[in-house]
């Protein structure tokens, strides 16, 4: 996973309208602050990090 980089504004419209790419851009690490009429409305957060899980059962 790619450390996180700073957010970015985005308008409520411009959002909607470029989707696709904005997630593809959170799955490479980038964050965005979704806002409608200047307001802070929504965040569009990167996954975490994940650790890899131990089964219980052996294998």
């Amino acid at each position: 996973m790619k450390k996180p980089r700073a957010s970015r504004y985005i308008g409520s419209f411009e959002a909607k309208t470029r989707l696709s790419e904005l997630l593809r851009d959170a799955e490479n690490g980038t964050a965005y602050v979704i806002r409608r009429r200047g307001k802070d409305v929504a965040r569009l957060l990167p996954p975490p990090a994940t650790r890899p899980t131990r089964s219980p059962w052996p294998s």
